[in-house]
């Protein structure tokens, strides 16, 4: 299927990591880039994700900026991160040498953030300001979920932090 993402869930997903490196290593060969979601910002789940060769990693359940900065650490070599090297697997996913992988993968693997939380609505704006965030997504049921209304889409509380974040969302350019 011409897919433009695929989504590898390691944060609801039973998925160990010779099944990650598997779903990863079947996008090869097709402009499918494989992102995967962990289960928190933290560095020690992200580095094997992407020494697998991901193309991005998806962070839940974000509070505030400090959470995002580890987010973006995570995915970034020194200096710009703290990632460590070891990317032997993911040079034959990006098909590329160790010397241009290094030089590509700080501008190229996405941060992506999901806003499902009261505390990231609070802190959105400065959530948003933290460089090398790629892409930031509403998570609209555990948003839901978060105000004790889940589903209820059309809550008018509920909506209108859906659509007071979609507007910050969109205003930052990110």
């Amino acid at each position: 299927a011409p897919l433009d993402f695929l989504w590898i869930d390691l944060e609801h997903g039973a998925i160990d990591r010779a099944s990650l490196h598997a779903m990863i290593a079947a996008t090869q060969g097709t402009a499918c880039a494989p992102l995967v979601r962990v289960g928190y910002a933290d560095p020690v789940p992200v580095k094997p994700v992407l020494d697998a060769g991901a193309f991005g990693v998806i962070f839940p359940m974000l509070h505030d900026a400090a959470e995002a900065r580890t987010a973006v650490e995570a995915v970034r070599y020194p200096p710009q991160g703290i990632r460590g090297v070891g990317p032997h697997t993911a040079l034959a996913r990006w098909g590329l040498s160790f010397p241009d992988y290094l030089k590509r993968a700080n501008d190229e693997i996405l941060t992506v953030l999901q806003i499902e939380t009261q505390g990231a609505l609070k802190n959105l704006d400065a959530i948003l300001a933290v460089p090398g965030i790629d892409v930031a997504f509403i998570a609209a049921m555990d948003l839901s979920m978060s105000f004790g209304k889940p589903a209820q889409f059309d809550d008018p509380e509920v909506a209108g932090a859906i659509e007071k974040a979609e507007r910050t969302i969109l205003a930052s350019g990110i």
